[in-house]
């Protein structure tokens, strides 16, 4: 990835910048002074710009790989929560309504002649009319006139 206007060592340099190195690192790798590195770093403008623009390339590329991880992760949910045994579907259903941020809505049920699904069919049913009675009085009506403009 040679930009027109580096050298090849202050495009190594970036490349070390990218895995964490110092600028003493930097220069003992490339056998120049800490302090060239620190002016390509702090005082040269395609350096500079040439290090943003990877940056970006690699928070880029990291979001992606994320994002997939995320899918996965969210496979793995959905098939503990309709296939897993009882008590794995138990733990992931409660884990999923706190990590959501909804678990608040409702109160659960300490009725202990019931079922673990009985359980979560019982808290299920009492947040979704909590939720959405929530999100109707949030968003039915503004508050002022300063609200109305928001909206």
């Amino acid at each position: 990835m040679l930009d027109n206007n580096l050298s090849v060592k202050q495009e190594q340099a970036i490349s070390l910048m990218m895995v964490g190195k110092n600028d003493t690192e930097i220069g003992n790798a490339l056998g120049v002074s800490r302090e060239c590195v620190w002016r390509w770093r702090n005082e040269n403008p395609d350096f500079i710009e040439a290090a943003r623009k990877r940056q970006e390339l690699m928070a880029a590329r990291q979001m992606e790989e994320l994002n997939d991880m995320l899918t996965e992760a969210l496979m793995v949910v959905k098939e503990n929560l309709r296939s897993g045994d009882g008590k794995t579907r138990m733990h992931v259903a409660l884990q999923l309504l706190k990590m959501s941020g909804l678990q608040g809505f409702a109160k659960t049920p300490h009725v202990k002649e019931r079922s673990e699904e009985e359980i979560i069919t019982a808290f299920l049913e009492e947040l979704i009319p909590e939720a959405n009675k929530e999100i109707r009085m949030r968003y039915s009506q503004p508050d002022t006139v300063e609200d109305i403009g928001e909206r």
